[in-house]
């Protein structure tokens, strides 16, 4: 019975995985992940900065947060403002 469950569940998977694989959404969420992680490094290389200006260890404000202002430069908040629109969110 145990086998036959995890058949079951290896199948879904298995399932779930292939039309992950195959969506058609799936490149305009890569572009997505990527224009994420483009601002991401630029805010890690901003912390960065902080940090040294504060004097704390290097990646201490990137892992903490920060109540300073941050400022998104418009082409790259646009690249994630077109991956969003082609998705319709």
């Amino acid at each position: 019975m145990i086998t036959n469950e995890l058949g079951r569940v290896k199948k879904i998977i298995s399932n779930v995985i292939n039309e992950i694989k195959t969506a058609p959404e799936k490149e305009l969420i890569i572009e997505l992940i990527k224009a994420c992680k483009t601002l991401d490094e630029y805010y890690k290389e901003w912390c960065e900065e902080q940090d040294s200006d504060t004097g704390d260890s290097k990646g201490t404000c990137y892992r903490k947060g920060t109540f300073m202002e941050f400022y998104i430069e418009s082409c790259a908040w646009h690249n994630i403002s077109l991956q969003l629109r082609k998705l319709n969110i």
